[in-house]
């Protein structure tokens, strides 16, 4: 699937909702075109259960692309295929490991081109990179090329011809992004694998002013996972006590050893044995998880197939009135899924009670926070004489010091009256004699004395 997100950070539980709700079968991959993530970006916000996420950010404050895989793949990020052209063009790719030695890998690229005109440039590092992989590998590009296939203009030709000529193909011939004015089809599945055996299409969910693009195709990808079945002992209270008859009969005959170790050994033995005889294993297949979320009701599902009808009905029919009453309708459904889901989180923290330890476990599973392991110690510090210290002693020791000697230099910038008393944090002693000497009226008047 492909979703031209514009923000992922905001926009992350719209795509859950569609995966976990609408959904009969989680996407094995999802690109995302616009994320406009940066370093500073907290990439916890934004995990989705059972998925690993790749990303490429923009140079800009717009624009950039990632990739999430499910994490039962087998797959290789390739960063030599990525594509950065400051302010033109992201591309993040991996390489999906088929099953088959047989059968070639598949290259899966997000694509996200900014809607300027400069195309030379991103036509020439396009090509350069499909045809580095395009004889070797099955390739899949999704995202948002911001070219509108279904014009007649230069560009969409010069485009179309270059895809031709490369042996590639865009599945995608329905509106992506519709307006009151236009249809156009710049989001794009490119594949060089046989239109035949791949099977695309629009999904009528408009997240943003883009629609989601699909594909299904059947390759069968190599997993890390392979085993669906697990053992499990049908144990009741029922077979209490033919379990205890047959303890009891093996105890009968059984004999004692001079080493106490093999003595506990053969009893371990004795009671699995007695447990395989009367409460035998039994080979279960593993249900697939649903991440179906408790705030989601009924009701709300129905509304939000009502919303996808009237978004229909005014593709079909751009009325003014068919756009406000979908307007209307979607507007009311993310504001009842607003509503349903800070209900949850008050009945979440009502029932923690006076529990700290529950009530923060739920901020941290609203604010998505995972748990932090280890300490957060720079590998490394670079001090102001451009020295490099890596031993985590001495990063201590340095950290200490900086600290220690940030008092004094912040004393020229408080009043007179606070001055004194951190010029005396050297000397505890001087220290307190200065603070004695400040008499209650001058901290009261004086607003930085803390």
């Amino acid at each position: 699937m492909h979703f031209n997100i514009r923000s992922l950070s905001k926009n992350i539980s719209s795509i859950e909702d569609l995966i976990y709700e609408c959904l009969d079968k989680y996407p094995d991959i999802i690109c995302i075109s616009e994320t406009k993530l940066n370093e500073k970006s907290d990439l916890s916000l934004i995990q989705i259960p059972d998925y690993k996420f790749i990303h490429n950010d923009s140079k800009t404050a717009a624009g950039g692309s990632g990739i999430y895989i499910n994490e039962s793949l087998t797959f290789s990020p390739r960063n030599d295929l990525n594509i950065n052209i400051n302010g033109e063009c992201e591309a993040t790719f991996v390489e999906i490991h088929v099953k088959n030695t047989n059968e070639k890998n598949i290259i899966i690229g997000s694509v996200y081109r900014h809607p300027h005109d400069n195309y030379d440039q991103f036509f020439s590092v396009f090509c350069e990179t499909i045809e580095r992989v395009n004889k070797q590998y099955n390739v899949i590009l999704l995202g948002d090329i911001n070219i509108n296939v279904n014009a007649n203009d230069c560009k969409s030709k010069e485009y179309k011809d270059l895809l031709l000529s490369m042996g590639l193909n865009n599945c995608i011939t329905l509106p992506t992004r519709i307006s009151d004015s236009s249809e156009t089809v710049i989001d794009h599945l490119v594949t060089n694998i046989n239109p035949n055996l791949l099977l695309s299409g629009v999904i009528t969910e408009e997240i943003t002013d883009h629609l989601p693009i699909f594909g299904i195709v059947q390759i069968r990808a190599k997993h890390t996972t392979p085993n669906h079945y697990y053992t499990r002992r049908n144990i009741t209270l029922t077979k209490k006590d033919s379990f205890v008859r047959c303890i009891v009969s093996k105890i009968n005959s059984f004999t004692y050893e001079n080493d106490p170790s093999t003595t506990l050994q053969k009893l371990v033995h004795l009671i699995q044995s007695a447990s395989d005889q009367v409460f035998p294993s039994n080979k279960k297949k593993r249900s697939k998880k649903r991440y179906r979320k408790n705030w989601i009701t009924a009701g709300i599902l129905t509304s939000i197939d009502n919303r996808d009808k009237l978004f229909e009905k005014w593709k079909n029919n751009k009325t003014p009135e068919n756009r406000a009453t979908y307007n209307r309708k979607r507007n009311q459904v993310t504001r009842i899924k607003d509503i349903a889901k800070e209900s949850m989180k008050h009945q979440k923290v009502e029932e923690a009670g006076s529990d700290v330890k529950k009530i923060w476990k739920c901020i941290n599973n609203f604010l998505k926070k995972k748990t932090n392991k280890g300490n957060n110690l720079p590998d490394k510090l670079i001090t102001d004489g451009s020295n490099e210290i890596k031993e985590s002693q001495h990063v201590i020791n340095h950290l200490n010091q900086r600290f220690v000697k940030k008092g004094p230099r912040l004393a020229n910038r408080l009043p007179q009256t606070n001055r004194s008393v951190l010029e005396g944090m050297g000397n505890p002693n001087s220290a307190s004699m200065e603070f004695q000497n400040i008499n209650s009226s001058e901290i009261s008047s004086t607003p930085n004395h803390h």
